[in-house]
């Protein structure tokens, strides 16, 4: 009988020892959740184009973090091939940030213009120029 209790004991013991895990690192997610949210949700608020600009700007370092991390890679097997494809992303990129840069000065035509020439020029050195030329 003594036997019994003791194992009940000791199974509602780690049975609380779980729930207490669990709330606490509940609690530490929400509390770190909190102070993460919190002055984002109060920079967006209040200073929107900080907000924005901060984020655009973390988005876009992330962006060319892993971009240039890749990149890398690719240099060390074929220097060539990587002038290459950086040149075709940087035609690509270029033309999207000014369609954008144009589309929000409503500046509209001359956006869709750049786009179209973006990706001509876009095609005309993925597709018409051969990686392999010397």
């Amino acid at each position: 009988m003594k036997d019994y209790f003791h194992k009940m004991i000791t199974g509602y013991g780690a049975f609380f020892i779980k729930i207490c895990t669990f709330v606490l690192i509940f609690g530490i997610c929400l509390l770190f959740s909190f102070a993460i949210v919190y002055p984002l949700w109060l920079c967006a608020t209040h200073y929107t184009n900080l907000y924005t600009t901060l984020t655009l700007i973390l988005f876009a370092g992330l962006v060319l973090f892993f971009t240039i991390k890749r990149s890398i890679k690719k240099y060390k097997t074929d220097s060539r091939r990587f002038v290459y494809t950086l040149i075709k992303k940087l035609i690509f990129a270029a033309g999207i940030a000014a369609f954008f840069v144009l589309l929000f000065a409503y500046q509209r035509l001359f956006a869709f213009i750049v786009l179209a020439a973006t990706l001509v020029l876009y095609g005309f050195v993925a597709f018409g120029l051969s990686e392999d030329r010397k």
